[in-house]
């Protein structure tokens, strides 16, 4: 990495003595010009809210305001299966950002057949597709950049009642009965400042708009940020979560096809091999926490760009680096596995993590806030023990 480039991520990352010269001046100056933007497109639609377009259906965003995983997609997973087991028709409608079909939109799924591939349709939609199909939610996934268009193609065709809007906290084109916004408890504003200074991507002056704050990660030693929203500053209702990684499949090397189409029971796992980590998400140093919070030892690790394509040749030389590394298997993430080609044959069995949303002890809490705001009534789950 150049000592330039190391600059400018210290720049964005913090504001300590690395934080300073000509890149984080530069960075400033454009940081700007940028929040000055944002404010005032916020205003815009604040002042007029028929801006909005408005769907004839009910809709619940879920996003954050910072680059960088939160825990949305997990989140939306979260939402549509409950929304499924009650017998609600539920779509999400998700960008499909870096997919094919970003521009023009499309079906993913129709809730029981896939019709894209992640290339296509983007890996986070197509992840989501693929697990709410073999898990038989009947949620079907589209994505489009025009996310109207996206939401009419779901009432008109699927008869959706609930609309998720994956990742859409700043899509302030549709309107919404329900804003859900995910803060990292670790760093829930970074270093404060917006893009490109710091990870905000708007100015914090947005978070009025959110109708609940949902804290994710919120393990011990949580930032004092974190704290600080734990203590009500932000007017609106708190919600605490922490992720739960679990093994949504075992890629046996000896076959490119996944022994269990669903989450596999712990017991399933006969051993915990040292591994080989790879992953291609917005902070990878945490996948390799993750998979030793589930009691796989670590042999080496690869570490790619967010979003990233594996090409067959990258697979090949990740199988080398596992072999070498002395590894009895390899973990991945199951939005990284979502980016491969599912014919390749593994020299080692290939693990493919997980991650849960835990509400512990807030979850009836949620669930209760949820409802009402979306005037659903309270009822038992139609299919209370349908697999995850």
């Amino acid at each position: 990495m150049s000592t330039l480039r190391r600059a400018i991520l210290a720049a964005i990352e913090n504001d300590g003595p690395m934080a300073s010269g000509l890149p984080a001046l530069g960075l400033s100056a454009v940081a700007r010009l940028y929040e000055t933007a944002m404010v005032r497109r916020a205003l815009w639609y604040a002042a007029d809210r028929r801006r909005s377009r408005r769907l004839p259906c009910r809709v619940v965003s879920i996003g954050n305001i910072t680059v960088g995983g939160t825990g949305k997609t997990p989140m939306t997973l979260r939402l549509a299966g409950e929304f499924a087991d009650a017998g609600i028709p539920t779509v999400i409608v998700s960008r499909g950002y870096r997919g094919k079909a970003e521009a023009e939109g499309g079906v993913v799924s129709d809730g029981e057949t896939l019709f894209m591939d992640a290339a296509t349709a983007g890996d986070e939609p197509f992840m989501m597709a693929e697990t709410l199909t073999a898990a038989q939610r009947r949620v079907p996934v589209i994505v489009g950049r025009d996310r109207y268009a996206a939401g009419m193609t779901a009432v008109r065709r699927f008869g959706a009642k609930i609309l998720l809007l994956d990742d859409a906290f700043q899509h302030l084109r549709l309107a919404r009965d329900l804003d859900l916004l995910l803060l990292d408890a670790r760093a829930p504003f970074g270093n404060g400042r917006v893009l490109p200074r710091g990870p905000l991507r708007e100015p914090l002056s947005a978070l009025k708009r959110a109708d609940a704050v949902i804290l994710t990660r919120c393990d011990p030693g949580v930032s004092p940020a974190a704290r600080e929203i734990e203590r009500g500053v932000l007017g609106c209702p708190l919600f605490r979560t922490v992720h739960r990684p679990f093994v949504r499949k075992i890629v046996r090397y000896s076959a490119p096809v996944p022994d269990e189409p669903g989450p596999v029971r712990p017991e399933a796992i006969d051993r915990r091999p040292a591994v080989f980590a790879f992953s291609g998400i917005a902070r990878n140093e945490t996948f390799i926490f993750t998979a030793q919070s589930l009691g796989f030892q670590v042999t080496g690790q690869a570490g790619f760009p967010d979003h990233y394509a594996y090409t067959p040749s990258d697979l090949t030389d990740l199988s080398a680096a596992a072999v070498s590394s002395g590894a009895g298997g390899i973990v991945t993430t199951e939005k990284d596995y979502a980016r491969m080609d599912r014919g390749f044959t593994w020299p080692l069995d290939l693990f493919v993590i997980g991650i849960e949303m835990d509400f512990g002890a807030e979850n009836p809490a949620f669930r209760r806030f949820v409802r009402s705001r979306l005037g659903i009534p309270e009822s038992p789950p139609v299919n209370p023990s349908a697999p995850a």
